[in-house]
């Protein structure tokens, strides 16, 4: 969308942000334009505000990419007015090559190459990574190789939370032997299905955020939206599903809606990039209600599952429902953690595919323990 001589600034707040953000540009500059590393870095310029002249605020680093390469004649002109100004040049092309840029620019290191170049150059106590971040992974400020600490928390908390719960109904389960519960084998299911159904809730809604921010531009719009379409289409699902009449057949409807979710989310998914193409440029009013349109039957679906399954296990033993009401309100937390976690190693359209499994083993639990097995006393 530039000029023949246009280009375009990324303002950063620390050097290896700065780094990330290059790597991204020459990444995308050699996929859309076929060229190599030594003829991308032409493209690109750096500099950075001297920590003497900072005014309020981190964002000290600035790195300009223009679509057409620095001649060895603009790049110089460029370092010169940078240093005219009082700022501090990092980079300019035939003009200004510093290390660590000379050797990117020497050796045409790629991404990880550089990177691993870079934390023996630094002698890092632990290796860190500024490999650049597509749309699919886009932790930016992430540095880190592994998981980060306090999702590493959270999630050993949750685990131990879900362990707990399914720890404290089978205590309470085997200390009232004067009440009719179901079966172990369908207790365990129904206790796997709540947890499918929390997890892959959230992967399936984490996603769909992520995935529609860069259409509405907005994060708070953004979430507003999803959260409203999502959450009234849950809603109406929620009561259409209690005009369902009782008994097996419940099981039935709960695997096909289960099922049905994980239809409705690839759809999205695989219309998502049709709709951004053809309405990106529209009113950002009706950008909403394209949103809202193509949500609102994902909510719809998502929303029956979960009061169905309360409605068999209710059957079964009323005093079940807040157990399980419980541990899919835990495994929520597993999954909303779960999913930036995944996505940090795979990408949201991985967890997306998870999700899609998850809905699906939820459909097949439904199947073998709500329909295909003989119903108990307490539910004949």
């Amino acid at each position: 969308h530039l000029s023949d001589r246009g280009a375009i600034g990324f303002v950063c707040q620390s050097p290896l942000i700065l780094m990330r953000t290059m790597l991204t540009a020459l990444t995308a500059l050699e996929n859309t334009s076929g060229i190599d590393r030594a003829e991308s870095l032409n493209h690109v310029c750096m500099m950075s505000v001297p920590r003497g002249m900072m005014m309020m605020g981190p964002y000290r680093y600035l790195l300009l990419v223009g679509k057409q390469p620095f001649s060895e004649e603009r790049s110089t002109h460029l370092a010169e007015e940078c240093v005219a100004m009082g700022l501090e040049p990092a980079y300019f092309p035939n003009a200004f090559v510093p290390t660590p840029f000379k050797e990117l620019t020497e050796k045409a290191m790629g991404n990880d190459e550089f990177v691993a170049w870079w934390n023996e150059w630094q002698r890092m106590p632990e290796p860190i990574t500024f490999a650049p971040c597509p749309d699919d992974r886009p932790f930016v400020v992430d540095m880190s190789t592994g998981v980060p600490p306090q999702f590493t928390r959270f999630l050993w908390v949750a685990v131990a939370l879900v362990l707990l719960l399914t720890a404290g109904v089978t205590y309470w389960v085997s200390q009232t032997p004067g009440e009719q519960f179901p079966s172990v084998g369908k207790l365990v299911g129904a206790a796997f299905y709540f947890c499918m159904l929390g997890i892959g809730f959230m992967l399936v809604e984490v996603v769909l955020a992520q995935r529609l921010v860069l259409y509405l531009g907005y994060p708070v719009l953004t979430l507003s939206v999803i959260l409203f379409s999502l959450l009234l289409g849950g809603g109406l699902g929620s009561l259409w599903s209690q005009s369902w009449r009782p008994g097996r057949g419940l099981g039935l409807r709960a695997a096909i809606a289960a099922l049905l979710v994980a239809v409705a989310a690839l759809v999205v998914y695989r219309l998502h990039p049709l709709i951004v193409e053809n309405t990106l440029a529209w009113d950002i009013r009706l950008r909403c209600l394209v949103t809202m349109a193509l949500l609102m039957p994902v909510g719809f679906v998502m929303g029956t599952p979960f009061p169905t399954g309360v409605r068999i296990v209710g059957a079964w033993a009323s005093d079940l429902v807040p157990w399980m009401w419980g541990l899919n309100g835990v495994t929520s937390v597993v999954g909303s953690v779960g999913t930036m976690v995944l996505a940090k190693f795979f990408g949201f359209g991985v967890v997306l595919l998870v999700g899609m499994a998850i809905y699906a083993i939820a459909g097949l639990i439904a199947l073998a323990y709500f329909l295909i097995s003989p119903p108990d006393a307490t539910n004949s």
